[in-house]
């Protein structure tokens, strides 16, 4: 784990250039960790400093098994020119994309389990790149997930 000045809080396996203090970690998969796991549902949220695909391929038996909702970090330009590896790796299991804005009004019981839910708005995803909306954060949603899905596109 390298601790490097100028971050603002946090740490990253990645190698950086000079850090200022280097920590031995063990690092796990998810699917090996969580590998006799029986649950009914499953939620994962990731924001780790792009380390986020590594995370989602050491996950990818519990995401197969599961589908769980992934709520994860993406930066829009990651997105936009298509250099999101988390990106595509979800959409090729079948994941939609949505994008959590403030003031969320709709009556979806998924939605209503987040926390601060009367102040959400979940957009589709497209619909934000072409407004020039976008945040880091998405909601990933597997395509059979069940219906009464209530998005708002306005």
């Amino acid at each position: 784990m390298n601790y490097c000045s100028g971050f603002i809080c946090g740490a990253s396996i990645k190698d950086q250039p000079n850090p200022i203090h280097q920590e031995e970690v063990e690092v796990k998969t998810l699917d090996n960790l969580f590998k006799n796991l029986e649950c009914d549902h499953l939620t994962i949220k990731l924001d780790i400093e792009n380390f986020e695909f590594e995370a989602l391929k050491g996950a990818k038996d519990l995401i197969q098994k599961y589908q769980p909702v992934i709520i994860l970090e993406i930066l829009r330009r990651e997105i936009e020119n298509g250099s999101s590896s988390s990106f595509k790796f979800l959409q090729d299991l079948g994941y939609t994309f949505y994008n959590p804005e403030k003031k969320y009004i709709g009556n979806n019981k998924l939605f209503k389990l987040l926390p601060g839910n009367s102040k959400i708005i979940v957009r589709p995803i497209n619909y934000l790149l072409t407004r020039s909306r976008l945040y880091n954060n998405l909601i990933s949603i597997p395509n059979n997930y069940p219906p009464s899905f209530d998005v708002h596109t306005e």
